[in-house]
C-alpha cells in the first residue's frame, strides 16, 4: 500500500509536530512493506530518498503557506497532483490547515483520510477563545476525516470536547528516533562546548524551546534568579531565537532577572547539533503551561539527560514524578529548585536515566508507532470501498428517461464500479459508464449526494460510499461496444426506461433513493 503523509512542519521548521512526522514517517519505512511519501515544505520543490521505500518531496507552496503568505488554491492543486501521480491507499494528514488542504483534495479521489492534530491545547491565557486557529480546529474534525491518530490524552480530549466520536479516535504515542538522539561522542561535546563558551566545570540547563510566553521562561528564570549550587557556574541555553520585538523583550526579562552571563548567546542550532545539546546539558527543563506532549523531553531522555517539566497536560503523560524525572507545579519556585538539585545528585540522576530508558522501549517506542499506524491504516484501507457510476438520462419528449443495465444475479442496476489508483470520481464514473454501457460521456451535468451502507463479502463487513453522477446523452454521443472485465456480470439487454418505471425495475434499494434523488432536481436537468 502506498501511503501518502501530508504536513507543513517538517525539519528545518522545529516544533513537535515535525519531529512527529519525522520520526513516523521512518518508523513506517523501517516496517519495510509500504512506500512512503512525505509531501512537506521547503524552500524550493525538491526530492529526495531517504530510504528506498520513503521519499520527501518538498514544495516551496507549502513554505509559503506554512508563513501565511501563500495561496491554499495552488496548495490544494499540488496536493491533487500528488494524489494523482503516487495513487496512495491512505492519507494522513498532520495538524488543522493540511487537514482542510487534504479534504479539498480528496473530494475528487475520496480515500481514506486519516487526521492528527498537533495544535498545544488550550491554557489559561486562551479559556474559551474565539479564533481562526480554534475554529479551524473545529471545523476540520468535523469535516469527513475518516479516523483521527492522536499522540496523547490531551488531544484525544480536546478532540472529545468539541464533539467527535471516540470511537473514531486512535491514541497512539510517538516515538524518538534512537539512532538519531543517544549520547554522542566526548570529542563532539567538547568541540560545541568550546563553540559555545562554556567550561567543562559550569552547570548547564537546557530549555529547548521557542520564545513562547507559555513556555515558561519567567517561571525558569525567577527560579534562577538568587539560586546558586557551591563551586559552580550555571549556564542556560534556550534554543529559540528571538524572532520579533515581544520575543526580545521576553529574553532581555529573562537576563534582568537574574545575572544577564547566565544565559548562553548561540546560533541557529542545526538538526544535527540538537542531540549534542542534550548530551552536554545536565538537566533538561520544559516548564510550560501547557503542552500537547513535549517531545523535547523524549530527545532528551533518549541522549541520557535528567528532565523536569512542569505537572501540567501533556508533559506529566511523559514524565513519571520522581520516576524517570522530576515534575513542579507551575509557578512552584521552591519546588523547582529542589528539583534542580535533585537531578544534580548522581544517584537520582542515574535512577531518571535508566528509567528514561524503560519509558522509550516501553510506551515511547518508533516501532511500536509505526506497527500501530499502520494497523490503522490497513483497517481503514480494507474496510472502505469506494464506487462511482453514471446516470444516464435522455429527453423523451416530456418525460424524462434513464439507462438500466442488467446484472446476471440482481437484474437492473445502474452502471457503477470500483475507483482505480490514481482516479478521481468522476474518471471512475466515466469508465465504468463507457465499459458497462458503451456511451463514452465526458462532463457530468449533476453530482448526486454519495450513498452509504455495509457490505458483507466472504464473511466480513465492509463500508461502501457509492458517488453518483448524471450524465446527458444527446443524439451526438454515440454507443459503442461493452468492454468487460473477465468475470463483469453486466448482461447486453440493457434498456431506456421513464423514472417511474426504473424505481419498479431496480434491484437495490439504495439505487431507488438515487433515482428519488434525480427527480428531485429533474427541472435543473438541462
Amino acid at each position: 500500500m502506498n501511503i501518502l503523509v501530508f504536513g507543513l512542519e517538517y525539519y528545518p521548521i522545529i516544533g513537535g509536530g515535525g519531529s512527529y512526522v519525522d520520526y513516523l514517517v521512518k518508523g513506517l519505512a523501517n516496517e519495510g512493506k509500504d512506500k512512503i511519501r512525505l509531501v512537506t515544505s521547503g524552500s524550493k520543490n525538491s526530492k529526495k530518498n531517504i530510504y528506498p521505500n520513503l521519499e520527501v518531496l518538498r514544495f516551496k507552496i507549502f513554505n509559503d503557506l506554512y508563513y501565511q503568505r501563500g495561496d491554499i488554491i495552488d496548495g490544494i492543486n499540488c496536493l491533487i497532483e500528488q494524489i494523482r501521480e503516487f495513487k496512495p491507499g491512505i492519507i494522513h494528514a498532520q495538524h488543522s490547515l493540511p487537514m482542510l488542504m487534504a479534504q479539498a483534495a480528496n473530494i475528487v479521489f475520496s480515500i481514506p483520510l486519516v487526521g492528527t492534530h498537533h495544535k498545544t491545547p488550550d491554557h489559561k491565557e486562551t479559556i474559551n477563545p474565539i479564533d481562526g486557529k480554534r475554529s479551524l480546529f473545529k471545523y476540520v474534525s468535523f469535516s469527513p476525516i475518516s479516523q483521527f491518530i492522536s499522540s496523547s490524552a490531551v488531544f484525544r480530549s480536546s478532540l472529545i470536547r468539541v464533539g467527535i466520536n471516540p470511537q473514531s479516535i486512535d491514541l497512539i504515542y510517538p516515538g524518538v528516533d534512537r539512532n538519531k538522539f543517544s549520547r554522542q561522542s566526548e570529542k563532539k561535546i567538547d568541540n560545541l562546548k568550546k563553540k559555545l563558551g562554556i567550561k567543562n566545570q559550569d552547570l548547564v540547563f537546557l530549555s529547548p524551546v521557542k520564545i513562547r510566553k507559555r513556555k515558561g521562561l519567567e517561571f525558569l528564570a525567577n527560579a534562577l534568579n538568587g539560586f546558586q549550587i557551591p563551586n559552580k557556574q550555571i549556564k542556560v541555553i534556550i534554543t529559540g531565537l528571538p524572532q520579533t520585538a515581544d520575543e526580545e523583550e521576553a529574553i532581555l526579562k529573562f537576563k534582568n532577572k537574574c545575572n544577564p552571563a547566565i544565559l548562553v548567546n548561540h546560533w541557529e542550532f542545526s538538526d544535527e547539533e540538537m542531540p549534542i545539546l542534550y548530551s552536554l546539558s545536565d538537566i533538561t527543563l520544559l516548564l510550560s503551561e501547557a503542552e500537547g506532549l513535549g517531545m523535547v523531553l523524549l530527545e532528551a531522555m533518549s541522549c541520557g539527560c535528567p528532565v523536569i517539566g512542569s505537572n501540567v497536560i501533556g508533559i506529566n503523560e511523559v514524565i513519571q514524578n520522581k520516576k524517570n524525572g522530576e515534575l513542579v507545579d507551575y509557578g512552584n519556585l521552591k519546588e523547582l529548585r529542589k528539583s534542580i538539585t535533585r537531578c544534580l545528585d548522581p544517584k537520582i540522576s542515574e535512577k531518571y536515566k535508566n528509567s528514561g530508558e524503560i519509558s522509550l522501549t516501553d510506551k515511547f517506542n518508533t516501532k511500536v508507532q509505526a506497527q500501530e499506524h499502520l494497523e490503522v491504516y490497513q483497517k481503514l484501507a480494507t474496510r472502505k470501498k469506494t464506487s462511482a457510476g453514471g446516470i444516464l438520462y435522455r429527453r423523451n419528449k416530456k418525460s424524462l428517461e434513464v439507462y438500466l443495465a442488467v446484472h446476471d444475479k440482481y437484474g437492473f442496476i445502474l452502471p457503477k464500479g470500483g475507483r482505480k489508483p490514481g482516479e478521481t470520481l468522476i474518471e471512475t464514473a466515466i469508465r465504468e459508464v463507457a465499459e458497462e454501457t458503451g456511451y463514452k460521456v465526458s462532463n457530468p451535468e449533476y453530482a448526486l449526494p454519495a450513498i452509504n451502507y455495509s457490505l458483507l463479502e466472504n464473511n466480513e463487513t465492509f463500508d461502501k460510499e457509492v458517488y453518483f453522477f448524471v450524465f446527458k446523452i444527446s443524439k451526438q454521443i454515440k454507443k459503442g461496444s461493452l468492454k468487460l472485465d473477465p468475470g463483469e456480470k453486466i448482461k447486453r439487454k440493457a434498456r431506456w426506461v421513464e423514472i417511474k418505471e426504473a424505481k419498479k425495475l431496480l434491484a437495490h434499494k439504495t439505487e431507488i433513493e438515487i433515482i428519488e434523488k434525480l427527480k428531485q432536481v429533474e427541472n435543473f436537468l438541462p
